[in-house]
């Protein structure tokens, strides 16, 4: 019971004068629509949906309007749903028969954002992307796990950013990264870039990059995956600083623990990492100032007479609420 939010009031018919009006469960209605699309996307009829599968139908043309924000979301919560069964790491027509009884799974909200989402970016058509800024200073984070690769880009002046793309202008761009890889790979479709990072002007340039990115990653074969083994299931396990940095910046990265440190110990780390190269920043928990949970931040300066850091927030969309001693 609470005031609907602008995306809830673009999104739900009001009702007649006298009639209730509450827009349906987001998680509920999800989990509809994710049952009714089932068919369509199991394209090798066995009963679960795959990565590839998914990857498929994002692809494609076939699926449209609310149809599109929900394969998007389906596809970033992949691995979640696949464990939503201890014994069958499949995601299965029961697995989402589950989300029907809960009124609060994260899938729900993800899939009114991504609505909301896919109105804005039907006011940005694709350009040239020569004629795009590659400003990392403008990204907004997409729906995959990128927030380390996202800040340490962030490092990257537009010029740099730019040097590394190379548009074929036949539907491939090639992404070469630092460590002389080279990485092609195909632009993307409408309903990918619900998915995928974009900037403020709903530039292509921080998808591509991240398609590339997990390329690259399946390739080095980091982390471990689930039974989903696309180049998206390694984006979205989140990556690395010491396998990152080599790739954006052409320099090894380092990973330091604060939290057995004493105060003057992180102000040290701080000005020397700073002084040596670019420095991202972990969030664990989240802090009422506005600092969200489980997040990469790049770390922009630090002042150590104000003993205050400067940070950037490839999300784009949050702020700072205030300093706190205890923070």
């Amino acid at each position: 019971d609470r005031p609907w939010t602008p995306a809830e009031r673009s999104q739900f018919r009001r009702l007649p004068a006298g009639v209730e009006s509450k827009p349906p469960v987001p998680s509920v209605e999800f989990a509809r629509l994710s049952l009714d699309l089932f068919e369509q996307i199991d394209s090798n009829r066995d009963q679960s949906l795959s990565g590839r599968e998914l990857d498929q139908g994002l692809r494609s043309d076939r699926f449209q309007g609310r149809s599109a924000a929900c394969l998007s979301t389906l596809r970033s919560f992949l691995g979640p749903l696949q464990q939503l069964d201890p014994v069958d790491a499949r995601l299965t027509r029961q697995d989402l028969k589950r989300l029907l009884e809960s009124s609060d799974a994260p899938m729900g909200s993800s899939f009114l954002r991504v609505t909301a989402r896919q109105t804005r970016l039907e006011q940005f058509p694709g350009q040239p992307l020569s004629g795009e800024s590659f400003d990392p200073q403008r990204l907004e984070q997409g729906y995959l796990g990128t927030c380390m690769s996202l800040a340490t880009s962030m490092n990257l002046t537009p010029e740099k950013l730019r040097s590394m793309y190379q548009d074929h202008a036949d539907g491939t761009v090639t992404v070469q990264f630092a460590d002389g890889s080279r990485q092609q790979v195909e632009d993307l479709s409408q309903n990918e870039r619900l998915l995928h990072s974009t900037t403020k002007e709903g530039e292509r340039w921080p998808a591509l990059l991240e398609l590339a990115l997990g390329q690259r990653l399946q390739q080095l074969k980091v982390g471990r995956p689930t039974s989903d083994q696309e180049p998206r299931a390694y984006l979205n396990q989140g990556q690395p600083a010491e396998v990152i940095f080599p790739l954006l910046l052409g320099y090894p990265g380092r990973t330091w623990a604060t939290a057995g440190l004493s105060p003057e110990q992180v102000r040290g780390l701080l000005e020397a990492s700073l002084e040596r190269g670019a420095v991202v920043a972990g969030s664990e928990p989240a802090l009422d100032n506005g600092i969200v949970d489980n997040h990469a931040y790049q770390v922009v300066a630090f002042d150590p007479e104000g003993d205050r850091v400067t940070l950037a927030n490839s999300f784009g969309n949050t702020h700072w609420n205030g300093a706190n001693d205890s923070q």
